[in-house]
């Protein structure tokens, strides 16, 4: 045998380790020696390789979405770490096995136990403590401590917070004095930006930036100080704090050395300046990213975003090359955004039809990027509603509002606006079609159906022209709205009108503030409510009236609403009025537009002089006059109310400004009363109530809280009394109050009585209630859950389906123990569950993940069949009730809607 065999080498190792006689747990050189070699190059490795990969396919499945400020990491979201948790589990797995296959007993043990034995003085203990502290750092420092930190990273990305925090937070306690206690820390940050806890995140910063240890700091590598930076970055971005995030994006970008992280870096911080609006900076880093070759998407975004800060003659520049770019089919997919970066640039040039065109032509061109078409839909819309265009602006809202998600940054503006506006558009349009039926009322029937045949033509014509477009949607006429304006006086050749459907009027009653005495048969009297400025919209009943019912393309759909009497002329004009006074009130108190206001309150005057609403229209009109120091024209509609209206509470007003202080006080007296009388109900002090509430009339007549007052002593019957009179008192509620809020309620209540009351007889509220509103089942989301799928026996092989089931488990779901079982629920219907989860959210992530990779169970039907996650505490109330559709309301209410 030649000695410089290789055989050699492994006789002397076999020989090294006999010699050593000793456990490869001790804590000996060649044992660190053998763990460190071991656990780099197998367990940790694999596992290591397995997190990149899940990283990898994360971030392809992934997409900027550069309408808004990009992210400084890509760390996707909920439903995209599902498709990695495969990845993530095996990284998990194999960094589990180094820790418990390579973690070895430090010397500092043995250390311990012979100092206490032998009492050592103090000093030289303290000192032998803190050699043997390092002594266990030193042995940990080899690739264990990698392993925790691998962990932690593979919770994190898959959104499993608290189990990510404590892998961080045990390298950070434990690895003190190595840079993997900084990188630990800067994870720490993440998880809590990710989580929204910011304070917590400046808690780690200041940590890591204390003085004690700046210069420890200095010395870590680039690489580390690179990724903190970032994530400085990261924490006030995420606050919308991006003035702030400026320099330490800077910094980072100086730091880092990887080409496709830099370059993102850079683009961000050009979108920082452009939100701070200084453009030129901006535009530098946009040509900087140009120079970077960044992927097409992101150069492309940066020549747009280049566009909108330049003006002057750079902004024709930029322009030629944006109109360059339409010419080129490559960027066909891009086209909306280079349309509605042409109008950013023709806005600041203060060219507003062309702004408009371009918008519409962005509209036109978007068809997968909805973002961007609901961006341009905004736009118009701001455009309407500030030249003023309410109608044609409420049109273009309505459009953003479906077209643009709801974690939008400007959604909630954009649905208060069209709710603001969805009354004037109501209001003009009864306006119109009340005024277009009395004009066609007032023709011949020779001219009528000439009118109505003329209208059909332009419905039809109407319908090839969007023909047409459907089959160029490139095509956009120049100037010419693509939405046609409303309100106009001839309702009928008004599109819009009768495609929104607008066309029907609301009556408005009940407690609505500044409307209470609108359709009041005495005038006279006064909320005290009408002087407070806010507006308050509630949920009313709703009467239809003037709906285009049947084929708009046949006479007798508009012939056969056309008022034909004097009681139907009166009814119409009654509408008109009605809708010109609400119209009236919506511009001066939801808009705060008083111009609007004063013109639609006189053009009701002048239309009808004696109108019902002529006190309460003359009172606005001299307060809106009053508050634009028009002061003739305030004295002109003041005397009208004091020479012909000199009773009514708004002269009283006029002539005494404190009498409205004392119908507030009236207001106040009988809410203090009612608040009391509550609260004895909340005593159960029944019969109290009960008497409070039968003087409460003769108290307070006319009072706004009658309603409830009667509701609540109908309650308290029903608390104290029998059922039958517990009904009897609720019914009275529903006749008193028709039109109240509390209608609904004691409906609702009669109901649920009505199914009890052939079981219940006699019995007091307190056990019907218990009866008819509690549940079978509870919520709790910290008990045990199963997921549970519900197939019918014909509709499966049902052990494919459960080896299917299993399988996906250990590939998505390998670390969760998880347990695949099939029961019967009857004589056909099967039950697949999967158990069991710790907690609900950890059942819901896996029901969640369900959904999404529904394609993995192949024996699946493509069906939709009931599933749902169920407490161990429910499963057999469900499994003896057998109602599947109870339980599935039961979990659509406590576990998907909240």
């Amino acid at each position: 045998m030649q000695w410089n065999n290789p055989f050699r080498y492994t006789v002397l190792l076999l020989i090294v380790l006999l010699l050593t006689q000793c456990s490869t747990k001790k804590d000996a050189f060649m044992n660190r020696a053998y763990h460190n070699m071991t656990a780099r190059y197998n367990a940790y490795f694999n596992g290591n390789e397995s997190f990149k990969e899940g990283k990898t396919k994360l971030e392809q499945n992934y997409k900027d979405d550069y309408s808004k400020i990009l992210p400084v990491f890509r760390f996707g979201d909920e439903q995209i770490s599902k498709t990695i948790y495969p990845e993530m589990d095996r990284a998990i797995l194999k960094a589990s096995k180094v820790i418990q296959r390579h973690e070895i007993v430090p010397k500092s043990s043995k250390k311990k136990k012979k100092k206490k034995r032998k009492k050592r003085k103090k000093r030289k203990k303290r000192k032998k403590k803190k050699k043997g502290d390092k002594d266990k750092e030193d042995v940990h420092k080899n690739w264990i401590d990698d392993s925790y930190l691998l962990i932690g990273k593979s919770h994190f990305y898959k959104y499993d917070y608290p189990e990510a925090m404590e892998s961080f937070e045990y390298v950070a306690k434990h690895y003190k004095k190595y840079p993997i206690k900084y990188y630990a820390l800067i994870w720490m940050m993440k998880t809590y930006n990710q989580k929204g806890e910011f304070g917590s995140t400046q808690a780690i910063r200041d940590r890591i930036y204390d003085k004690k240890k700046k210069k420890e700091l200095e010395k870590q590598p680039k690489r580390l100080l690179a990724e903190l930076a970032a994530t400085e970055a990261d924490y006030f971005m995420q606050q919308k704090m991006y003035g702030h995030a400026i320099k330490p994006l800077e910094k980072a970008i100086e730091l880092t050395r990887k080409r496709k992280i830099r370059v993102r870096y850079v683009y961000i911080l050009a979108q920082l300046y452009q939100k701070k609006r200084e453009f030129i900076k901006a535009s530098q880093y946009y040509v900087q990213v140009l120079k970077m070759n960044p992927t097409y998407e992101m150069a492309f975004n940066a020549q747009i975003n280049r566009a909108k800060g330049l003006s002057g003659k750079g902004s024709q520049d930029i322009r030629k090359e944006l109109e360059k770019m339409l010419t080129d089919q490559k960027n066909s997919e891009y086209f909306d955004q280079i349309y509605y970066a042409l109008a950013g640039l023709a806005q600041r040039d203060g060219e507003k039809k062309a702004e408009i065109d371009y918008l519409k032509l962005c509209i036109t061109a978007s068809v997968e990027n909805k973002i961007q078409k609901g961006m341009a839909y905004e736009r118009l819309a701001n455009i309407y509603f500030d030249k003023p265009d309410y109608p044609l602006a409420k049109a273009y809202y309505d459009s953003a509002s479906t077209t643009l998600p709801d974690s939008y940054d400007n959604y909630r503006e954009i649905v208060n606006k069209k709710n603001s506006l969805k009354d004037i558009v109501k209001y003009l349009n009864i306006i119109a079609y009340e005024d277009s039926m009395q004009i066609l009322a007032g023709l011949s029937e020779k001219e009528r159906k000439k009118v109505v045949d003329k209208i059909i033509q332009d419905v039809i014509d109407s319908e090839l022209k969007e023909k047409e477009l459907a089959n160029n949607p490139q095509f956009v006429p120049p100037g010419k709205d693509d939405i046609p304006k409303t309100g106009s006086m001839w309702y009928f050749y008004n599109t819009a009108a009768m495609s929104f459907g607008y066309n029907e009027f609301v009556r408005k009653w009940g407690d609505r503030k500044l409307a209470d005495n609108w359709r009041r048969k005495n005038k006279n009297s006064i909320d005290p409510d009408i002087f407070e400025e806010d507006f308050e919209d509630d949920e009313e009943e709703n009467e239809f009236l003037g709906e285009i019912t049947g084929d708009p393309k046949q006479r007798d759909s508009y012939l056969e609403n056309i008022p034909s009497n004097r009681t139907q002329m009166k009814a119409s004009t009654d509408r008109i009025m009605d809708a010109y006074y609400s119209l009236g009130i919506v511009y001066k108190e939801l808009l705060l537009d008083d111009e609007q206001a004063i013109g639609t309150f006189e053009e009701l005057l002048d239309r009808y002089p004696k109108t019902e609403y002529r006190l309460s229209t003359c009172y606005q009109l001299y307060r809106l006059h009053l508050g634009q120091n028009r002061t003739g024209k305030a004295n002109k509609y003041r005397d009208i109310i004091l020479n012909e209206y000199p009773n009514s509470d708004y002269a009283k007003i006029i002539q005494n400004p404190d009498y409205i202080k004392k119908l507030q006080a009236e207001k106040n007296k009988t809410e203090n009363y009612y608040n009391q009388t509550y609260r004895a109900f909340e005593h159960n002090q029944y019969a109290l109530v009960i008497s409070r509430c039968d003087v409460s009339d003769s108290l307070f007549p006319k009072n706004k809280f009658q309603p409830k007052f009667d509701y609540l002593r109908a309650l308290s019957i029903g608390k104290s009394k029998n059922i039958l009179e517990f009904e009897l008192a609720l019914k009275e509620v529903v006749s008193k109050h028709p039109n109240d809020e509390v209608k609904p309620q004691a409906e609702a209540t009669l109901a649920l009585i009505s199914k009890v009351k052939l079981t219940l007889k006699d019995t007091a509220f307190s056990q019907v209630e218990d009866t008819v509103i509690g549940e079978l089942y509870s919520y709790n989301s910290r008990l045990a859950h199963y997921y549970i799928i519900v197939i019918p026996d014909s509709a499966v092989t049902i052990n494919k389906l459960t080896n299917d089931f299993s399988n996906y488990n250990s590939k998505f779901f390998s670390l969760s123990n998880l347990q695949t079982k099939n029961m019967m629920l009857d004589d056909i219907t099967h039950l697949i569950i999967i158990q069991k989860f710790s907690n609900s959210q950890k059942a819901i992530k896996y029901y969640d993940s369900i959904k999404q990779n529904r394609k993995e169970i192949a024996a699946l039907p493509p069906d939709d069949f009931p599933q749902f996650i169920i407490s161990s505490a429910n499963f057999p109330l469900f499994y003896k009730e057998k109602k599947v559709e109870n339980y599935s309301a039961f979990f659509q209410d406590k576990y998907l809607s909240n």
